[in-house]
């Protein structure tokens, strides 16, 4: 939440969305302490239904869930936004041991074959995807 709340302190309109779990509790105790409704900026994955938006920004969460599930959770993503950018953290004992196995070089080619990256009209009805984080290390030679 603290990139979103800074793109709320900038002026943007934003719409907070994840899996439940403690972090989601307090992203709406910071949102409520900052005077936001929160109940009309938080949704939770798989209980609420997601809104249509420009831009989803998703940060550290598909290593939450387990591999099987990463692909399907990416369509999700992109039937919400019409640009997707998803980071992808591949260390499982990062975070305590809570993070499941990244396929990141599968996830990258599942999202390349069906989503562009880029285009000249970004308003032509078509979702993009950037995959960010580890993931862009993975062509990186060992130092």
């Amino acid at each position: 939440g603290e990139y979103g709340l800074l793109m709320l302190a900038l002026g943007y309109h934003v719409q907070f969305a994840d899996l439940p779990s403690h972090s989601l509790d307090f992203l709406r105790w910071r949102l409520a302490r900052r005077g936001y409704n929160f109940q009309k900026m938080v949704y939770v994955i798989g209980v609420d239904p997601l809104p249509k938006v420009e831009i989803v920004w998703c940060m550290d969460v598909l290593e939450h869930l387990p591999q099987a599930e990463h692909e399907s959770f990416l369509s999700m993503l992109a039937g919400m936004g019409s640009s997707v950018c998803v980071n992808l953290v591949l260390d499982p004992k990062a975070d305590g041991g809570l993070h499941h196995a990244v396929d990141a070089e599968g996830l990258t080619r599942f999202c390349a074959e069906r989503w562009p990256t880029y285009a000249e009209d970004m308003h032509d009805g078509k979702v993009r995807f950037l995959i960010y984080g580890d993931a862009l290390k993975m062509g990186e030679k060992p130092k």
